[in-house]
């Protein structure tokens, strides 16, 4: 027997988390529509969805604080996001259930925003 002969082995190598889970699938299609929305309609969509903290305090605008999320600058911004989205968000909502991870997701992303 060669010294060096291949051995069976358990290990299984993969890239990323696996496939995609159904919540962020959706959240992936909701951004992307979203961001190809802003080539079109690129003013009203920031002035009216992103996050203006003036907007939120003075005009009540508080749909803002969830709706901001879904807003993003450029496509390396959309690129990297989706991409986080993707690598972190299938395994934990895996972990925790699709319902917890949006509940996980929606809590930051609102949260984040009140710290502005």
């Amino acid at each position: 027997m060669s010294r060096y002969s291949p051995r069976p082995t358990a290990v299984q190598y993969s890239f990323g988390p696996g496939p995609i889970t159904p919540a962020v699938k959706w959240l992936i299609i909701a951004n992307v529509v979203m961001f190809v929305a802003t080539w079109f309609f690129e003013r009203p969509i920031f002035e009216y969805l992103g996050l203006s903290p003036q907007a939120v305090v003075e005009r009540q605008w508080v749909w803002q604080l969830a709706t901001y999320l879904f807003v993003h600058g450029g496509p390396v911004h959309i690129l990297f996001n989706m991409l986080g989205i993707w690598m972190f968000g299938v395994e934990l909502e895996r972990l925790w259930g699709t319902r917890q991870f949006l509940k996980y997701y929606a809590i930051t992303g609102i949260g984040a925003g009140l710290t502005v």
